[in-house]
């Protein structure tokens, strides 16, 4: 009776186990994919532009919340799973929550920075030419 019930719940660990791996490589796999789909330029209809690059790094030039003037911003990225984390080499860090519906990069301003409005909205599209 008991390696019966030590059989069960080994049974039962590996097929919890095994559920948990496909969700966690499904979230590696699109995590994966917008990491791929977000390289390139991408331009706001107000005229913000990011540039991703394939090494982690970005460049910009964003117009400041509440100005008028553009301030260029370069620096890192990272991607965790709808989440952009910015590190600006002359900015403070920010955090977009972000998605993308073909050409169009949805931007919600989590943690703006100096920059940007919290939880402030952006629409960026590729340029016909990046297409």
């Amino acid at each position: 009776m008991k390696q019966f019930t030590l059989v069960l719940i080994l049974l039962f660990t590996v097929s919890c186990n095994t559920g948990s791996d496909r969700s966690e490589s499904q979230s590696v796999q699109q995590s994966t994919d917008l990491e791929e789909q977000i390289l390139g330029k991408w331009l706001s209809q107000e005229g913000d532009f990011v540039e991703f690059n394939a090494d982690g790094t970005f460049e910009s030039s964003m117009i400041e919340y509440g100005r008028t003037g553009f301030r260029g911003i370069s620096g890192n990225y990272f991607i965790s799973g709808d989440l952009i984390g910015v590190n600006g080499n002359n900015a403070p860090a920010m955090t977009w929550k972000f998605s993308i519906q073909g050409d169009n990069l949805i931007v919600t301003y989590v943690q703006g920075g100096d920059l940007k409005l919290d939880d402030s909205m952006a629409k960026y599209r590729r340029p016909k030419s990046d297409r």
